[in-house]
């Protein structure tokens, strides 16, 4: 299973995205970032991701399979301890790379990003 964490859900993904994340990971289930506190201090941060990892360790049930992990994207500081927190559960995190294709049209440049594949963090 695969879990997005992340403000871009899954139905919202690129078709080539969907599938090589279902080729490798099975499911997909979506839980949505957090909304992160610019003015929270760190140690506030760092308690809100060890209540993610909970959420996630509870997705995953009772034993972890080797292509289970969380696609987390978002508010760096969240996304530091997250990920930290979760490889001392032995949880895998990954982020999804991207192809930037830029094409202008006058005065209007226009960005697409195209996956490329998932990375180990």
């Amino acid at each position: 299973m695969l879990i997005n964490l992340s403000n871009h859900p899954f139905i919202d993904w690129e078709m080539e995205h969907q599938k090589t994340a279902k080729v490798l990971y099975g499911h997909v289930e979506d839980i949505p970032f957090p909304d992160v506190d610019p003015k929270a201090d760190t140690s506030s941060i760092a308690l809100l991701a060890a209540k993610y990892v909970k959420r996630c360790k509870v997705k995953f049930g009772d034993s972890l399979h080797p292509n289970d992990a969380v696609h987390i994207s978002g508010e760096p500081c969240f996304l530091f301890h997250f990920v930290r927190l979760a490889k001392d559960q032995r949880i895998s995190c990954v982020c999804s790379t991207t192809q930037r294709l830029v094409t202008n049209n006058g005065n209007i440049k226009t960005s697409v990003f195209q996956f490329v594949q998932f990375r180990n963090y």
